[in-house]
C-alpha cells in the first residue's frame, strides 16, 4: 500500500488536481452547450427529432465514459491523499497531545457518570469515592 501512495502523492498536488476538476467541469458545459445549440438547431432549421435523439445520446454517451474515466483515476488520487493526510494529522496530533488529557477525559466521564446517578467506574487513588464527586465538579 505504501508504495502506491507514494506512486499518487505527487499527483495530489494542487497543480494536477484543480486543472483536471476544471477539464472535467468544462467538458460537462460544453457537452451540454452543444446539445442545447443542437436542439436549438433542430428546432430552427427542422432537423428530424429522430437524428436529434441519436445526436443526443452519443455527446451524452462521450461525456459520460469520459467523466468516468477521470473520476475514477482522481478517486485513486484523492483516496491517496486522504491516507497519507490522516496519518501526517494523527503523528502532529500526538505531538500536541498532553499525556494528562486522558486522565482529564477519564475524570470528566466519571463525573458525568455520577450526575446522571451512576456508580463509578472508576476511583482515582488519590481521593476517597467522596472526594471524586467533589473534584469533578471542579474539572467541568
Amino acid at each position: 500500500m505504501w508504495q502506491t501512495a507514494m506512486l499518487h502523492a505527487g499527483e495530489g498536488t494542487q497543480p494536477l488536481r484543480f486543472p483536471v476538476y476544471e477539464t472535467l467541469y468544462l467538458i460537462n458545459l460544453y457537452c451540454q452547450k452543444l446539445i442545447d445549440l443542437l436542439e436549438d438547431a433542430s428546432k430552427r432549421f427542422g432537423i428530424d427529432r429522430e437524428s436529434h435523439d441519436y445526436r443526443q445520446s452519443l455527446i451524452q454517451m462521450v461525456r459520460s465514459e469520459t467523466s468516468q474515466g477521470i473520476t475514477e483515476y482522481m478517486n485513486e488520487v484523492e483516496m491517496t491523499d486522504e491516507w497519507l493526510f490522516e496519518r501526517l494529522w494523527r503523528k502532529e496530533q500526538l505531538k500536541l497531545r498532553d499525556p494528562e488529557d486522558a486522565y482529564l477525559e477519564v475524570r470528566r466521564q466519571e463525573a458525568d457518570r455520577v450526575d446522571q446517578g451512576l456508580p463509578p467506574r472508576v476511583q482515582f487513588l488519590s481521593e476517597s469515592p467522596v472526594d471524586a464527586s467533589s473534584n469533578a465538579d471542579r474539572v467541568s
